[in-house]
């Protein structure tokens, strides 16, 4: 999928214009495509996070941030949680790569 595509959808509208001049009704259309492109990008998005951690640098452990975050959601979902608690599990340390210092505050 070229990068053009993966922004562009036959069926939405685009306005050739400043943001500046946008109308309430553009605004309206406009908020609701984009509702729609996050939810179906939220895997693919999610996929990506993860692999930006995968083969990172480790500080000294033994393990990435990707596999760590693996470890932590597939012991938390072979002990019965919840998906939510799994998901976030996998994704514990997203906040980590951009803010060390005051991760977990």
């Amino acid at each position: 999928m070229s990068e053009r595509s993966y922004l562009l959808h036959p069926d939405w509208k685009y306005f050739e214009k400043p943001m500046k001049q946008f109308t309430r009704s553009e605004w309206t259309v406009l908020n609701s495509q984009q509702a729609e492109f996050h939810e179906n990008h939220k895997a693919e998005r999610a996929q990506r996070l993860s692999k930006v951690m995968e083969h990172g640098p480790v500080f000294g452990y033994l393990i990435d941030l990707c596999r760590h975050c693996l470890q932590a959601a597939t012991k938390l979902y072979r002990d019965g949680f919840g998906t939510q608690t799994v998901v976030t599990a996998l994704f514990h340390n997203v906040g980590f790569m951009n803010a060390p210092v005051t991760y977990g505050e």
